[in-house]
């Protein structure tokens, strides 16, 4: 219930209007403090719920939980990744980026799970949610999702469990009146429906109805007309940035001394660049790791658009889900995407770097 209503706001979230869906308490409020920045939040006293998570993590807590199973580690790990999940829906414009593509993972993942296939897109998935939020290297290699089931430091773990049990406790502390006199059981109550929500899609593959939006955009990709046709208009309003300057619309930026000259045509968040990155992202995640489908769409632009052509060739060498995967740049350079790429541009130089990194 609540993941539904989240998931309608992302579509509607740059619309240019302070649109509102309210469920009971839940406010789900685009321009929540001015600036644009997505916030769930308690309609009644407008508090964050990482605020309201925080203040029940305590020591009283842990000591109630603690086992030869349940270390200090595993409890610190699991309330950081409740964290994470909390800021899904949360787009801060310092961190945009970052945050549509931990927010993309997230909607792979209930994507993965509505179709019921392997669990390697969902592993992941996972994987790169907790980058871009971003964890450190040691916290991603120590909390995984390996073949959909959770691990802590390689061993096995019941995610939605330990979930349920920490829940338990602090709702018994609250009855008995031994912790958390400041904050309202109703608070709890909708912090822990949330929480459950989102967990279960992660941990226990619970499959969402998903807004017909996004099961637009997946029947595209199977496609291939409408996905190129669909690419070829969004690739003007996907903003690519030089690195050198700062820009609060910037979809992905590029690397270079001088600002190439590159056509932008989306001056502010709004939805149709919402939904062209969301295309571009989606194209480029779901084909990382077989180069030839980027050979033959990058030939195609070539013949349609030479403007475009150089463009995407600059945004996929330039991609978080290409340059951050090792495996999928390694396939780009032992692939022919070289001479398919722009002679001499930006992507080829690229190409030839990674290439020298891999010698």
């Amino acid at each position: 219930m609540y993941i539904n209503e989240a998931l309608n706001f992302n579509i509607l979230r740059f619309s240019g209007k302070k649109e509102t869906l309210e469920n009971r308490k839940l406010k789900l409020s685009n321009y929540e403090n001015g600036n644009g920045i997505y916030s769930l939040g308690v309609l009644s006293k407008r508090l964050d719920f990482e605020e309201i998570l925080y203040s029940l993590k305590n020591e009283t807590l842990y000591n109630n939980l603690k086992s030869e199973s349940f270390t200090k580690n595993v409890f610190e790990d699991i309330f950081y990744i409740m964290e994470i999940l909390l800021r899904i829906f949360k787009f801060h414009e310092p961190f945009y980026i970052n945050d549509r593509l931990k927010n993309f993972c997230y909607v792979n993942i209930l994507l993965n799970n509505s179709k019921n296939v392997s669990t390697e897109d969902v592993d992941l998935s996972f994987k790169n949610l907790l980058f871009f939020n971003p964890c450190s290297e040691e916290f991603i290699n120590r909390n995984q999702l390996r073949n959909g089931e959770y691990l802590n430091n390689e061993r096995l773990i019941n995610f939605y469990s330990c979930f349920e049990d920490i829940f338990e406790a602090i709702f018994k502390l609250k009855k008995e009146k031994n912790a958390y006199h400041r904050i309202a059981k109703g608070d709890i109550e909708l912090l822990y429906a949330i929480l459950k929500e989102l967990i279960s899609t992660v941990f226990e593959a619970q499959p969402n109805t998903l807004p017909k939006e996004y099961l637009k955009f997946e029947n595209i990709l199977k496609n291939e007309k409408k996905l190129y046709d669909s690419l070829l208009k969004s690739i003007d309003y996907f903003t690519l940035i030089n690195n050198k300057v700062d820009n609060k619309t910037a979809s992905l930026y590029y690397q270079s001394e001088k600002p190439l000259e590159i056509v932008n045509l989306a001056k502010r968040n709004s939805k149709v660049k919402f939904k062209s990155e969301y295309i571009i992202d989606s194209y480029i995640f779901r084909f990382s790791k077989q180069p030839d489908e980027f050979i033959n769409f990058l030939s195609f632009l070539k013949e349609q658009d030479a403007k475009k052509y150089i463009k995407f060739s600059i945004i996929l060498l330039s991609h978080p889900f290409i340059i951050y995967n090792l495996e999928s740049k390694k396939n780009l350079i032992e692939s022919n995407l070289y001479k398919t790429v722009p002679d001499k541009g930006y992507a080829y130089q690229k190409l030839i770097k990674y290439k020298e990194l891999f010698q």
